[in-house]
């Protein structure tokens, strides 16, 4: 089954993390490596020197860079995206165990859960643990679909993001695609990933006002009005086992 298949990597600051995450990339499972990065910040050179585009994208936030790939794709649209953080965190070798379930044409949205792979110590944060997990539980208790993590490490069918209407710039992103799949009965995998430390030991997420910030917007991503449709509990499973 031939997939064509993009990455959109966040990489607002550039830097060597980013070298390690291209370099470290399965680029056999890729058509084509979209970079999103701030102007200034060295992205050409880099993104060349590993085959992927550079985009520029001025403004802050993690949601407005995945937008602004989105909209690079778009007159081209790949069949699958995949989307992992330029910092690292994300270990880049684990592509095609995220990209396994999408195999089947049963499966549409693929979530890495640190929750259920093994994160090094410090790499997925207690607080942050605790967040997503309420978020998660909401998420559980309003739509009905159970997941156990709001990984950045994701991968979708282009079809159906297209339909997800995403608009959140910043911290609320990956809870929205989530709700947004839940509400669209989009069928969801979960698989196991690893995370590693952000270089420097941490990040404006784990700081103790990033991390009041990022998990408000969270909640209030997930408890936006939704549809009357009733909830039908909706299970991630690891991996579709192959024959």
């Amino acid at each position: 089954m031939n997939v064509r298949t993009a990455a959109i990597i966040p990489a607002p600051d550039g830097g060597p993390e980013l070298s390690r995450v291209l370099a470290s990339l399965p680029h056999g499972h890729l058509r084509e490596i979209v970079v999103v990065g701030s102007p200034g910040a060295d992205l050409p050179d880099t993104a060349r020197r590993y085959g992927a585009t550079a985009v520029e994208e001025g403004r802050r936030g993690y949601g407005r860079a995945c937008l602004t790939g989105m909209v690079h794709l778009a007159p081209e649209p790949p069949d699958v995206v995949v989307f992992l953080r330029g910092d690292g965190t994300d270990d880049a070798e684990e592509l095609p165990a995220v990209l396994s379930p999408l195999l089947s044409p049963g499966v549409d949205f693929v979530v890495g859960s640190r929750s259920r792979g093994e994160p090094d110590p410090g790499a997925y944060p207690g607080l942050v643990r605790l967040g997503h997990r309420i978020a998660t539980r909401l998420i559980l208790l309003l739509y009905g679909y159970r997941f156990t993590d709001l990984g950045p490490f994701r991968a979708i069918r282009w079809q159906a993001l297209s339909q997800l209407g995403l608009s959140d710039p910043d911290y609320g992103w990956l809870a929205e695609m989530q709700v947004s799949a839940a509400r669209a009965r989009i069928t969801t995998v979960e698989v196991p990933v690893s995370s590693r430390r952000p270089a420097g030991g941490g990040s404006r997420d784990t700081t103790l006002a990033g991390l009041f910030l990022a998990g408000l917007k969270v909640l209030l991503t997930v408890l936006r009005p939704r549809s009357t449709d009733p909830p039908r509990i909706r299970e991630p499973e690891a991996e579709p086992q192959s024959d």
